[in-house]
């Protein structure tokens, strides 16, 4: 395995558990500057748009937090499972978890991210239009498989 990239990886889970507006720059030291980020909603190249998508989420999400479960690399990729959080104990509340594979640049800075998480039931199940719908057909299709 290679230790720089390790240490990016470390790096880049450490300041996911830390990250606030405040924190957002330090993304300049560990990411590539035409980062490629991708997740259920976004896909976007660059560092700079990638850091307007972070401070999005501030502005979306009431105290939003990330914890780290798990850390894991292979010869050319890393691996971060995580739990979000946001808002307090009860129906404001937003929990899930996911995993973001990121790859590296030469100089171990990160390349590319790829988030993984559930949107359809971690959010959209939870909105007052479609949520409703969605766990309708949610319910339809464990009966049809269960």
């Amino acid at each position: 395995m290679n230790d720089p990239n390790r240490a990016t990886l470390q790096a880049y889970g450490d300041l996911f558990e830390t990250l606030s507006p405040d924190t957002l720059g330090r993304l300049d030291d560990l990411v590539h500057q035409d980062i490629l980020f991708r997740d259920p909603f976004h896909e976007v190249r660059g560092r700079e748009a990638m850091k307007r998508i972070m401070a999005g989420m501030f502005r979306s999400f009431e105290a939003p937090r990330f914890s780290v479960q798990d850390i894991a690399m292979s010869d050319s990729r890393g691996y971060l499972e995580w739990r979000f959080e946001s808002g307090e104990t009860g129906t404001s509340a937003t929990r899930f978890e996911g995993m973001s594979a990121v790859s590296f640049c030469p100089d171990a800075r990160i390349l590319t991210h790829q988030d993984y998480w559930d949107a359809a039931s971690s959010i959209h199940a939870k909105l007052p239009l479609i949520g409703p719908v969605i766990r309708m057909i949610n319910r339809t299709i464990v009966k049809r498989t269960g």
